[in-house]
């Protein structure tokens, strides 16, 4: 009984030990930053847990084997005390060691050197607790402690452990400050990591075999047209092509609007499209209309715009002055958080995510329309049904449609008529089950959760006062328009998991394992997942398959087919065609990838296309012109660095600025919210992006 109170005891200790040391680092640094630079890590709850059973097992297996070798520990032993403690220490080595080394855990120095203090200082004081108890005075325990750790000490065990217990920190600061060293425990990591990883479940082949995209947002099929599969651009073409595809398929380009779109950068562009419920109905008036959420970037000006086209006027200019506006909203020029979607509902009206970039933020949603998803009757149908809009948006104008009469906030001033839900950050991909009706969307966050949303009628999701289930800086208004509603499922930004495509509800198709499951996305690490619908929180979702272009290349929309095929959007390079169309497949992936290899082959980089890569990758946090001034700047808790400054210039060569874009902040010893950019961007397209933060200096 005594082995199994000692064991106990010893494990309370250690686990206590990584919860202050948890704490501790939250809110100093352990390791004094006068002592030694080292980057600020941020670790997420995963993370944590990780490490805490690494801790325990490897605590648990020391403890056994002791007391298997010298019985139960006498708390009030000196010698056996440090006895302990220098077991302690070299399994806490060797515990930091396997973090470091066997997992992709970012390795913070300050939770490990925490644990290994609050480790010793909680047996110490389980000791001097212990003798106290039992009679022994305060110097006799100094005296007998110090004793036998001078006899420890020197002994060839006390020799090996000490040099065991300087391992980790030698290994952490030489990973953060020599490249081919990080480059090997990298690859280290990431093979000891593969060995217990399991293959993804499905696999992604392309659906239009070597024909490749000017980055592509998304591929659908037109109601009563189960043979043509069309494709939009972001530079604002939309291709039609016969499906299934085949070798000699060549597209028939159904209309160009890149006059219209303009300079495509950052989230601009051509961002979702739709057509209407009677297209291909000969008898109906709306058997040629199509509807495109587009931006129109000119000017120095952008103007966010959904528009109706029809079709059937004949070739592509005429069906570009067949544009009938619906809502024309201006807004600021960063170019971010538009949203994007357009999704007809089984009521036959059509749906429109709008995300928080279209401004003006310092005006009401009574005023304005922005952050959320709006239900408008472009039927015009009224009667009991619906009635037309009252005003104009104070950004903008709003003509060509109704508004339903049972829309959530009808009647009210406080709020505009159109929306349907509230409180959502950037809902760039929405779709409705066709099963159940239900709507959901996937929202994109800001700097820390990516959220999946089931939309409710009158749905208020709470952004910006609260993101995931954790409330940021935004005051929480004192009066709550609609019901507030949490996420169904988040999860928390990682160097790649940072922009949710949201997706759909699968049904019918030839993956019946899927049926009845959520589909979506993350752009940046191209991640497949799916998860439950019929549960009210969901803590984890499966990954099941990865697309071979990540970041800003990576996935912009997920689809199926009214034949139940699964079609997948990745925008590949900017400037030139090598997005791609690709199914979701059990079959063999190799054609996607070596097709994908072959489209990315490096190539020279001009200045607007470093300029276009900036923009998409790196203006949310240092600012279009690098002066650390972009949306996302105000959230990250670290310093941005001004690249217009010629002291940042003069402070940094282009070796070192190569290496914070290639490996990432946590090599360089900056913050690890700067992430590694070496297995999106090409050597060549980093190359240009130094000489284009070398352009941005200004005298």
């Amino acid at each position: 009984m005594r082995k199994v109170i000692a064991l106990i005891t010893e494990l309370l200790l250690v686990i206590a030990a990584i919860n202050i040391a948890d704490i501790w680092q939250a809110n100093t640094n352990v390791i004094p930053r006068s002592l030694i630079h080292l980057p600020q890590v941020d670790y997420t709850q995963a993370d944590f847990w990780l490490i805490l059973k690494i801790f325990l097992g490897l605590h648990l297996f020391a403890f056994l084997l002791m007391q298997f070798k010298a019985g139960a520990w006498i708390f009030s032993d000196s010698r056996r005390t440090v006895n302990e403690i220098f077991l302690l220490i070299a399994t806490y080595s060797l515990s930091a060691l396997t973090v470091f080394i066997a997992t992709t855990v970012n390795f913070d120095p300050d939770l490990m050197a925490g644990i290994g203090l609050c480790s010793v200082g909680l047996f110490l004081l389980a000791h001097i607790i212990s003798a106290l108890i039992r009679g022994v005075k305060i110097h006799h325990v100094a005296s007998g402690l110090v004793s036998a750790l001078f006899k420890r000490l020197f002994s060839l065990t006390g020799i090996l452990v000490f040099i065991l217990a300087l391992t980790p920190p030698l290994l952490a600061y030489a990973f953060t400050s020599s490249r081919d060293f990080a480059n090997v425990i990298t690859q280290i990591r990431i093979n000891v990591s593969g060995l217990f990883s399991t293959s993804h479940s499905y696999s992604l082949i392309s659906a239009t075999r070597d024909y490749r995209f000017n980055q592509p947002m998304q591929a659908r099929m037109a109601p009563n047209d189960s043979t043509s599969l069309y494709v939009l651009e972001r530079s604002g073409r939309i291709l039609s092509f016969p499906y299934p595809f085949v070798a000699s398929s060549q597209p028939e380009v159904i209309m160009d609007l890149q006059d219209k779109v303009g300079y495509v950068e950052v989230e601009n562009g051509a961002l979702g499209f739709t057509f209407h419920p009677e297209y291909g109905q000969p008898n109906s008036n709306s058997s040629g209309y199509l509807y495109l959420y587009y931006t129109d970037v000119r000017d120095n000006k952008q103007v966010n715009r959904i528009s109706r086209f029809d079709l059937n006027t004949g070739a592509s200019t005429d069906i570009i002055q067949s544009e009938t506006p619906l809502l024309i909203l201006n807004r600021e020029s960063s170019g971010f958080h538009n949203g994007g979607s357009v999704e007809f509902g089984p009521d036959g009206f059509l749906y429109i995510a709008l995300g928080e970039g279209i401004h003006l933020k310092e005006k009401s949603q009574a005023q304005t329309l922005r952050q959320g998803i709006i239900r408008i009757d472009i039927d015009m149908k009224g009667g009991k049904i619906s009635h037309p809009v009252i005003a104009n948006p104070i950004n903008g104008s709003a003509q060509n449609y109704f508004i339903p009469n049972d829309n959530p906030f009808t009647g009210r001033s406080d709020i505009r008529e159109e929306y349907w839900a509230i409180g959502l950050r950037n809902p760039f991909r929405i779709s409705f089950d066709e099963k159940t009706g239900d709507l959901w969307a996937g929202d994109v966050g800001s700097t820390k959760w990516e959220e999946v949303n089931l939309i409710s009628k009158g749905g208020n999701y709470q952004f910006p006062y609260a993101e995931g289930f954790e409330s940021p800086s935004a005051k929480k208004p004192g009066v709550i328009i609609g019901q507030e509603i949490t996420p169904v499922h988040t999860y928390q930004h990682t160097a790649y998991d940072r922009a949710v495509i949201g997706g759909f509800v699968y049904r019918n198709g030839d993956l019946p394992e899927l049926n009845g499951n959520y589909i979506f996305a993350d752009n940046y690490s191209s991640k497949i997942f799916q998860m439950p619908t019929n549960e009210e929180n969901v803590e984890q979702a499966e990954e099941i398959a990865r697309a071979s272009q990540y970041a800003q290349r990576g996935i912009s929309s997920l689809s199926q087919l009214p034949n139940g095929d699964v079609l997948v959007t990745t925008l590949g390079r900017t400037g030139a065609a090598t997005g791609e169309v690709l199914k979701l497949t059990t079959g063999d992936p190799l054609e996607t990838v070596e097709a994908s290899e072959k489209a990315i082959e490096p190539i020279a980089i001009s200045s607007d296309e470093a300029r276009s890569i900036f923009m998409a990758n790196c203006s949310r946090c240092h600012g279009q012109q690098g002066q650390a001034d972009g949306p996302d700047t105000a959230l990250l808790d670290v310093v941005i660095p001004d690249f217009s400054t010629p002291e940042f210039h003069s402070s940094r060569t282009d070796e070192a600025l190569q290496k914070v874009i290639s490996k990432g902040g946590y090599e360089a010893g900056l913050s690890p919210l700067m992430p590694s950019w070496e297995e999106v961007l090409h050597p060549q397209e980093i190359d240009a992006l130094v000489n284009y933060i070398r352009d941005l200096k200004q005298e």
